[in-house]
């Protein structure tokens, strides 16, 4: 009786960590070129006062799903280089099948699938840690130091998925959004601070 572990053994090879890699490749540029490739309107809104009031959201969730991806690059190119070397240690397959082919494509979708799925599954925290911080670095307006910035949350809080109930106010909306108990009520300065 074959086991699922000499199943997999008679099946996968070193060689199928370069289609995991590549999987994580094309999940990684995808994911970093989503941000990139906008269409001629989402252009557009973004660079005309049509897209300012939604230009910080925009970006939040670019840097967002670039962090992934960048990792995702770097994380699938170490495992091509890895399975460089074991295939360079190790005698390659006696029998080169069909199956093995199939196995390899399975594999860099599969590798491509989870990392783009995790990407989307951890979305809502990732930006919200982002809008956080991003409402923090703020340092004008009325509020405890540190505290968020109300306006940045309220753009911020349907991208996470929260919607404003009824006639709430922005800084009852910021706080239930974000789950903080202090902000500040002025919105950030129009112009960049010095570094």
């Amino acid at each position: 009786m074959i086991t699922g572990w000499a199943l997999a053994a008679a099946v996968l090879h070193v060689a199928d960590l370069f289609a995991v890699g590549i999987g994580f490749d094309i999940a990684g540029a995808y994911l970093l070129a989503r941000g990139l490739l906008l269409t001629p309107y989402g252009l557009w809104v973004r660079f005309t006062w049509a897209g300012a009031g939604t230009r910080f959201v925009d970006e939040t969730r670019d840097r967002a799903m670039a962090v992934v991806g960048l990792a995702a690059l770097v994380f699938g190119f170490m495992i091509q280089a890895l399975g460089y070397a074991l295939s360079l240690a190790v005698e390659p397959p006696d029998g080169k099948s069909v199956a093995s082919a199939l196995v390899a494509v399975g594999l860099a979708t599969l590798a491509a699938i989870v990392i783009v799925g995790g990407e989307r599954i951890t979305r809502r925290r990732r930006l919200r840690s982002l809008f956080l911080a991003i409402a923090r670095a703020d340092t004008v307006g009325d509020g405890p130091a540190g505290a968020p910035t109300v306006r940045m949350l309220v753009t911020g809080a349907p991208e996470i998925g929260v919607e404003r109930e009824g006639d709430e106010s922005d800084e009852s909306y910021a706080k239930r959004a974000f789950g903080v108990d202090d902000v500040r009520t002025e919105p950030p300065p129009t112009r960049a601070p010095s570094r």
